[in-house]
């Protein structure tokens, strides 16, 4: 299911595009499954707990293997940017990829 949600445009906009509106229209899509009882027994959680652990779980996995940005897993999450990078620590995600030629060059520099 599609819909579109219309929100107020955040202060993160350029002046010019809050000129142009102070709203917006974002596309968004509803993903449904089932999720045995079990596993919410399991989890000690009612649905609407379990659906934002799991909407976090997902974009935290995504950006773990590349393919989510952290502000698009962000989003993904429902949370602020800086609320998803603080808890990636929670998921054992390191906040930061560097590859290990980077972070010579990086330790070089500095």
């Amino acid at each position: 299911m599609q819909g579109c949600a219309v929100i107020q445009a955040g202060p993160e906009q350029s002046r010019q595009s809050r000129l142009l509106s102070n709203w917006e229209c974002v596309i968004v899509s509803q993903i449904l499954f089932e999720v045995p009882g079990e596993s919410l027994l399991a989890l000690k959680m009612d649905s609407e707990e379990a659906a934002e652990t799991l909407r976090m779980a997902a974009a935290v996995k995504l950006y773990e293997i590349g393919r989510l940005s952290s502000g698009a897993a962000a989003q993904l999450a429902g949370v602020p940017r800086v609320v998803f990078l603080s808890r990636l620590s929670d998921y054992g995600v390191d906040t930061f990829r560097m590859t290990e030629a980077a972070l010579q060059k990086e330790s070089r520099l500095a």
